[in-house]
């Protein structure tokens, strides 16, 4: 579903910018082992991801060669010699030279696990 440009999938919220939002709704008490009486829970959430590296032109037939199409952020975080690229219109810049890229995918999967903070 989308809504003021986020998109929600059933407790998970991905903004336009990329980022995401886990919305953990716990129906009973729950006590976990090992966790003291009185404190506040902490839940760590990470999302898996694959690393391809690619060599190409231009970030953006990186993610082609990978039949990838749309934003960067969103889609796919694209890097170049270490740094991110971060906006489309970087993502556009070609050279006459192949350079190997960075792509990072999202398996499409979210991992939650208790802070031990």
């Amino acid at each position: 579903m989308m809504s003021n440009g986020n998109m929600r999938f059933r407790g998970i919220k991905v903004e336009p910018d990329g980022n995401r939002h886990v919305d953990l709704r716990l129906k009973h008490k729950v006590h976990p082992k090992g966790a003291p009486t009185g404190k506040t829970l902490i839940i760590n959430a990470h999302e898996e991801t694959v690393v391809k590296a690619v060599t190409a032109t231009s970030g953006r037939k990186a993610m082609e060669s990978l039949g990838l199409t749309g934003s960067v952020g969103i889609d796919a975080t694209v890097f170049k010699g270490g740094s991110e690229i971060t906006s489309d219109t970087a993502l556009e810049r070609s050279s006459s030279v192949t350079e190997t890229y960075k792509v990072v995918l999202s398996e499409g999967s979210f991992v939650l696990s208790r802070s031990r903070g």
